[in-house]
């Protein structure tokens, strides 16, 4: 598992094959001294603007909205951070990390919190719980899981998934997957899992209704299966229904929310679950610095204003 936590956590580190890069280096040094132009893939021109507005940024004052992830602390939060007692979290003895877990379970109304990594991380970790080796997932074609997390649900465990169109407003049509749930057949997978996003990224951040997931809780329990959610925002879609995360999550057996997202911090992420579901356990060597972030974010006077407990 170490291994695993090595791969999803290289978030800043670009790493491909040699046959994806359309010219060997000596060949790119040749045209180059030659004066060609060069073709990069569609991820350079990507770094080429984020590192361009990166540098517009310093010369005058901007509203960065490339994305709600790239925030820094306040000065209330590095204070706090300061003074946060830690110790060994392998033995359970960190009060940070055991305080930021209890909050969240908490707060989701669930059993228990487990703090990991990254979103990707935390989703993979919930898709094991539920699922076993050769079964099936049901999610849609512009989720997150499906589209940005590499396929991990098929590497690592080992699941196959069945993709349904995204509606405009992020939902999975009701008949869509009640029509693709496979009963027992020894030649067929197995549906184990129904998984939802909310908000939904490639919706446009559309919040999911509590009516539609209750929809789809139904389902669920009707084939017998179980519900994931992939909450990276859930608060935005809690604050836009007016409902606690509480409320909106208690049709799921485990949830993924993002700190990096809302929260002014940096990366990482928690997954609640039910206590019924045997989870994995991460560790990150940077597990508590991150952890004090995340209290001292929970802690200060403008996340209590910006969430509703």
């Amino acid at each position: 598992m170490q291994s695993l936590t090595g791969v999803i956590t290289l978030s800043s580190t670009v790493v491909f094959r040699t046959s994806r890069i359309a010219s060997p280096l000596r060949s790119f040094s040749s045209l180059v001294r030659k004066k060609k132009s060069i073709q990069f893939p569609p991820l350079f021109s990507r770094a080429k603007m984020y590192a361009s507005a990166a540098s517009s940024i310093h010369e005058k004052t901007y509203v960065d909205l490339r994305s709600d992830t790239v925030t820094k602390p306040c000065p209330q939060m590095r204070e706090i951070m300061a003074k946060s007692i830690v110790g060994d979290d392998v033995y359970g003895e960190d009060p940070t990390i055991n305080e930021l877990e209890s909050r969240c379970a908490k707060l989701f109304g669930k059993e228990a919190a487990l703090f990991v990594a990254t979103g990707t991380m935390g989703n993979l970790i919930a898709l094991m719980a539920n699922t076993q080796r050769g079964d099936e997932i049901i999610v849609g074609k512009d989720s997150h899981i499906h589209r940005w997390e590499q396929g991990n649900y098929a590497q690592y465990a080992g699941v196959s998934a069945a993709t349904l169109q995204v509606q405009n407003d992020g939902t999975l049509a009701v008949e869509d997957i009640r029509s693709v749930v496979r009963c027992i057949d020894d030649h067929m997978p197995t549906t184990r899992l129904i998984c939802l996003e909310n908000t939904h990224n490639f919706a446009g951040g559309k919040a999911i209704s509590l009516e539609y997931i209750m929809k789809v809780r139904e389902i669920a329990d009707q084939y017998n299966l179980k519900m994931h959610l992939d909450g990276a925002r859930i608060y935005n879609a809690a604050v836009k229904l007016g409902l606690s995360v509480a409320e909106l999550c208690a049709p799921f057996d485990t949830v993924q929310m993002c700190f990096s997202k809302h929260y002014l911090g940096t990366w990482s992420s928690r997954r609640i679950h039910r206590r019924g579901n045997k989870g994995i356990h991460c560790e990150s060597p940077t597990n508590q610095k991150v952890a004090r972030r995340r209290v001292a974010t929970r802690r200060c006077s403008g996340f209590r204003c910006l969430v509703r407990p």
